[in-house]
């Protein structure tokens, strides 16, 4: 039996054994950032949840990087001592390369608005923030098409 066959006989029988799996809904959300201040670095934010299992998956992909990097939710807060209708939240990344924590993200939102995400490097302690690009636009494959 070919790879391609049994990868699909594969799925296929994962399937039947784990209907939820199979039409369980997944949700993408992407968010377009630029690193605050001089350089010109983009990042891409990207949380996936899949409505069957309640999982949250992450990963960003800095500029033209054809690769991303996952991330791990490592907490979720929201603000309510406030009267706003909509409390801030914030929401806890760990970052994984190669296998290793190499770092955290911290996204920060109301609402509908974007306030930032800010990225903490394990080694060295160093912050690095990023501001909402609120003029990218957003694909339909989840990809940030910046302005020029």
């Amino acid at each position: 039996m070919e790879r391609a066959e049994f990868m699909c006989r594969f799925i296929i029988y994962f399937c039947i054994a784990c209907p939820s799996v199979a039409f369980s809904a997944v949700h993408l959300e992407t968010y377009c950032f630029k690193m605050d201040g001089g350089r010109d670095v983009r990042l891409e934010f990207h949380t996936y949840f899949d409505t069957a299992s309640e999982v949250t998956l992450g990963s960003v992909r800095y500029g033209h990087s054809k690769k991303g990097i996952p991330l791990v939710l490592s907490g979720a807060h929201a603000d309510t001592s406030s009267k706003a209708a909509n409390p801030v939240s914030s929401t806890s990344w760990i970052e994984f390369v190669d296998g290793k924590v190499n770092g955290t993200y911290e996204f920060s939102s109301q609402g509908g608005q974007i306030f930032d995400l800010t990225y903490t490097s394990k080694a060295s302690g160093k912050k690095t923030s990023f501001v909402f690009e609120p003029n990218a636009e957003v694909s339909t494959e989840g990809v940030c098409t910046w302005p020029h």
